[in-house]
């Protein structure tokens, strides 16, 4: 649905507009998630640059680096998306109130890192993802099952 409605919210919005980009990230985001990468890296690449300070909307840059970095994971290259995801993660540890959004920016980078065969760095933040989760949705939420996969 959203694919459809896309054209029309940046036709009447234009394309750097904070509701044509949330909208671009949130379809950039389902696509990875059902594996349909292509052209994510470059459209990704474009709203980091657009949500780039100065003038630029902070509030999207977060989301829109760390959409990449798991883009980048998931084609196979992790040392790429390594310190796009970390820079999220640092952000996201700012922002006390975002728990759920920190525990999927740890669990983003412990993806990239066990790409990288880094297990001992991977672990405390797969682990450190599972208990925030549990405690904010509790143990049978799908995405605390989902983290809990990852536990060794």
């Amino acid at each position: 649905m959203l694919e459809h409605a896309l054209p029309e919210i940046i036709r009447v919005y234009g394309p750097d507009h904070p509701s044509a980009l949330g909208a671009r990230l949130q379809l950039d985001d389902q696509r990875l998630l059902v594996g349909r990468t292509a052209g994510l890296e470059a459209d990704l690449e474009s709203m980091v640059e657009l949500a780039t300070p100065p003038g630029g909307r902070r509030g999207w840059l977060i989301f829109a680096r760390e959409t990449l970095g798991r883009v980048r994971t998931a084609a196979g290259h992790p040392r790429d998306a390594e310190t796009l995801l970390r820079e999220a993660l640092d952000r996201r540890r700012k922002e006390p109130t975002a728990v759920y959004n920190l525990a999927l920016s740890e669990q983003a980078l412990a993806e990239c890192l066990e790409a990288q065969k880094k297990f001992a760095e991977a672990q405390p933040l797969y682990q450190s993802s599972y208990d925030r989760l549990k405690k904010l949705l509790g143990p049978e939420a799908y995405v605390t099952r989902q983290a809990a996969q990852h536990l060794k």
